[in-house]
């Protein structure tokens, strides 16, 4: 089949990819102007708008068994379209509602619901947009997903600079620094390049001083830590690439006192156990379930000892899973991929640890309640068809589990 642009933003080539956005914005532009059609109105004769949960929580996930991503694509921005030169505003809180909830898989398909307000929207959606873009575009390679979006959609407008502007000068600078340390690049655009089109400024040194390094580097770095505990962050990112291989203990003391995230680690430290015992303590839920592997084939995890315990903690605990926006469908990955004790790409293997998999059941089970209901009617109907048992998503879950889980 074909494949195109999707919500779920897997695209093959960036030519294709650009021709295809382009022709989803014009084709809805045209379409919208008989929006009676795609408005469903109720018996007071005031509109419903279907702005669908499935379009921001599901996205258009590139093809169906009998329909492209592509198709689907069109179908989605046909419909919103008119809804947002109607009433933008209502959709972009829609937006935010959705993605903040942490009831999708992704947030790509609530960037590019954003990403198209930003393109088709009236003056006062577009200022709401550039508004609410922080409140969307929460870590860097989310700003990156809307620019590469939006971009796409019209080209680099003044209503995309301040979104982009908003981001950087929006989150406290201690917030910018981590994002820049550990989300520099996505695809085709990194945070520096945003930076130089979107041409933000501030009168606060030490925001202004975060910026300065993301578009210029430094210099040189000092063997002595800097003193400002923001920007000394960035001094041990800076710091840690420059060791070699065999110092291996100072970068992860370096680690430790900084809480340096794992995407800063360059790549020859990763097959250190001391480096994983030092990623551990700080390291995010998420990057938790993605990693599980790595440090049990190194030792790092192992039965009974406190880092099998500290892992175990926070991943049977509530609190963390709700303020970590974890889907029950990723702890579903991350158990199959765990259990499996082998990795499809790269052949490794580990002995998976029985406590392990018992808390990622148990964080299974406890991520349901933290996913707000829909509070409708559901017919569960699962298909037992041969092509059922064919693994699909992440090529671990067969497509009947997934269906159940969704």
């Amino acid at each position: 089949m074909e494949r195109g642009t999707s919500l779920q933003g897997s695209t093959p080539h960036p030519a294709s990819n650009a021709l295809v956005m382009l022709f989803l914005v014009s084709a809805a532009a045209h379409y919208s102007g008989a929006p009676l059609a795609l408005r469903k109105r109720n018996a007071d004769e005031q509109p419903r708008y279907p702005c669908r949960n499935r379009d921001l929580i599901q996205g258009t996930i590139d093809n169906t068994y009998y329909a492209s991503g592509t198709a689907l694509t069109l179908d989605a921005v046909c419909r919103l379209t008119p809804l947002i030169q109607e009433d933008g505003v209502r959709v972009i809180d829609r937006v935010v509602e959705v993605s903040q909830s942490g009831r999708a898989l992704s947030n790509n398909p609530a960037l590019m619901v954003l990403a198209l307000t930003l393109a088709v929207g009236n003056q006062a959606t577009r200022a709401y947009a550039v508004e609410m873009t922080p409140c969307v575009a929460r870590t860097g390679t989310h700003l990156l997903t809307l620019v590469d979006y939006a971009v796409q959609m019209r080209g680099w407008g003044r209503a995309l600079r301040r979104a982009v502007q908003q981001w950087f000068l929006a989150a406290p600078a201690a917030t910018l620094a981590y994002h820049a340390i550990k989300y520099q690049r996505r695809r085709f655009w990194s945070l520096r390049r945003a930076l130089h089109m979107s041409h933000a400024r501030t009168d606060d040194p030490q925001r202004s001083a975060v910026l300065y390094w993301i578009a210029h580097g430094w210099p040189g770095i000092s063997p002595e830590s800097h003193p400002d505990p923001v920007l000394r962050k960035i001094w041990a990112f800076e710091r840690l690439r420059s060791l070699d291989s065999s110092q291996a203990s100072l970068a992860a003391q370096m680690i430790t006192d900084e809480r340096l995230p794992r995407e800063a680690v360059p790549t020859r430290f990763l097959q250190h156990a001391e480096v994983w015992a030092a990623l551990l303590p700080h390291m995010p839920l998420g990057a938790i379930l993605r990693n599980l592997a790595t440090p049990t084939r190194l030792g790092v995890l192992a039965p009974l000892n406190d880092a099998t315990r500290l892992v175990e903690k926070r991943l049977t605990d509530a609190g963390h899973l709700r303020r970590a926006r974890i889907h029950p469908f990723h702890i579903l990955v991350a158990s199959r991929t765990y259990a499996a004790g082998q990795s499809r790409k790269t052949k490794q293997t580990w002995d998976p640890i029985p406590a392990i998999q018992q808390a990622l059941d148990e964080a299974f089970a406890a991520a349901f309640p933290l996913v707000d209901p829909a509070n409708v009617r559901i017919l569960l109907a699962v298909d037992v068809f041969g092509s059922m048992t064919v693994p699909r998503l992440h090529r671990l879950a067969a497509s009947r589990h997934a269906k159940l889980v969704a």
